[in-house]
């Protein structure tokens, strides 16, 4: 998904410098050529031409991933298809959600640029890989800031990265250097925390490592579709308190 502040996820540094709108729709602005090549697809101008920035306000960030993944060439789409999904399925407010921004693709997207298996079922399978695959690119640093309230600017799905599991005694953690001038600085980096027994599979935790067994199975039910059973799990779901 597209940074808010200009559209160029993370190939802008902050503060940003003056942006440049697309001469074709206008409705994006970039601080670069790159910039603009690499986070404005056709489809994704064409869509904006149309009339997108109309849409709900709900509806802006998964429509910008949405036209953004049918802009993807293989097999780039299908490195996205192939992530897990969530075990229980949509529920019924997400099926409903999937079938209206479907209509809302369609509604600004040209069809000559939709890839031949447009349909509301693919669309439907996007956004499950989505939920469940994507980072969140936090906001910078500040002092003042309490780590628990920085927001995320953008999301982004990987093709490798987004196929670590969770672990709630990781023994690595990812980076990001959003704010970083330059090529490269949309990657995410993969850090082992100690040494990690060759065969041993290399897990992070999807959220701080100190919250409360309670939250984090919470939490990874809500969003992710399974409680943990990892050893720290199994542990502290026998304290009492």
């Amino acid at each position: 998904t597209p940074c808010p502040s200009c559209r160029a996820a993370a190939f802008c540094s902050l503060p940003p410098p003056p942006h440049t709108p697309c001469p074709s729709c206008r409705a994006a602005a970039f601080c670069s050529p790159a910039c603009s090549a690499a986070s404005h697809p056709r489809l994704l101008c064409a869509a904006l031409s149309s009339g997108l920035a109309a849409a709900p306000e709900a509806h802006q960030e998964p429509l910008l991933f949405l036209l953004s993944a049918y802009s993807l060439q293989e097999p780039s789409l299908s490195a996205i298809l192939s992530l897990s999904s969530a075990p229980q399925g949509p529920s019924p407010s997400q099926q409903q959600d999937a079938a209206s921004l479907h209509a809302a693709v369609a509604s600004v997207a040209p069809p000559h640029m939709l890839p031949a298996g447009f349909s509301p079922d693919l669309t439907a399978a996007l956004l499950s890989k989505d939920r469940t695959n994507s980072f969140s690119i936090l906001e910078p640093y500040r002092p003042d800031v309490p780590l628990e309230l920085r927001k995320a600017r953008c999301c982004a799905v990987y093709p490798r990265a987004s196929l670590l599991n969770h672990d709630c005694l990781p023994n690595a953690c990812h980076f990001d250097y959003a704010d970083r001038p330059g090529p490269g600085n949309t990657d995410i980096v993969v850090r082992a925390l100690h040494g990690i027994t060759e065969g041993k599979e290399v897990c992070i935790s999807y959220f701080a490592a100190n919250w409360r067994y309670a939250d984090r199975q919470c939490r990874l039910l809500e969003d992710y579709g399974f409680r943990c059973e990892c050893d720290r799990c199994q542990i502290e779901s026998k304290w009492k308190f």
